[in-house]
């Protein structure tokens, strides 16, 4: 970036290149913003030179230090408005107190490419240029038409994961239904395990009474 002194007129030559080609500029609605580094915007008038804009920064008119930024807007404020270019253009440092003679300094600024804002081809104008035949109208049918058969396809997808999450939740809940039941049966089976057992041992005990009585019997007599 070029550094300017504070107070000198400063000319610039600015080429613009719009959708990466250099375009003539003559003719195009175009506003040029000089930009502080406080933001502070102030519009510039200018000349066209093909691509190339071309202004002068009098001294006169420059209060601050720093860095300055350039911005180039077709249709300001108006339908169709974008911004063609943008850049750091140069910087203003402060004058040396023995520099009393004020000369015209002048400044090509690097082309900034930006592309965003830019207007370019809509995908109709592409379409046409790699061979597209039909009307625009019909060109809009057939994103709608691809637009909606995607649309209907992303449906019918969420709808058949959804129903595949549901039939795996059913799983899941038909086999915790059957774990349950499993642990039910084991503890009925258990249940009556000790049910068995207990009467076995109540049965066991009786019999041995018994014959304990007879055997006491037997030796009374």
């Amino acid at each position: 970036m070029e550094q300017f002194r504070i107070g000198n007129d400063i000319k610039v030559t600015w080429p613009i290149i719009t959708n990466g080609e250099a375009v003539e500029l003559a003719g195009r609605d175009l506003t040029l913003y000089l930009i502080d580094r406080y933001g502070g915007k102030k519009r510039m008038e200018f000349s066209r030179a093909g691509n190339a804009i071309v202004f002068t920064y009098l001294g006169t008119e420059q209060k601050l230090t720093g860095i300055y930024q350039l911005t180039l807007i077709e249709n300001n404020g108006n339908v169709g408005m974008a911004t063609i270019d943008k850049i750091q253009a140069f910087q203003l440092i402060p004058r040396d107190p023995s520099d009393t003679e004020k000369v015209l300094e002048e400044a090509t600024v690097t082309t900034g490419y930006l592309q965003v804002g830019v207007q370019g081809m809509s995908a109709y104008e592409i379409a046409v240029r790699h061979g597209y035949q039909g009307t625009e109208a019909e060109w809009i049918s057939q994103y709608m038409n691809a637009e909606e058969r995607a649309s209907v396809v992303i449906r019918e997808t969420s709808e058949g994961e959804a129903a595949r999450q549901q039939a795996e939740h059913d799983r899941q809940d038909a086999e915790a239904a059957r774990q349950q039941a499993e642990r039910d049966r084991e503890g009925i089976e258990q249940q009556r395990q000790n049910t068995f057992e207990s009467n076995e041992r109540e049965r066991q005990g009786q019999f041995d009474e018994g014959q304990q009585q007879r055997q006491e019997t037997f030796e009374t007599d």
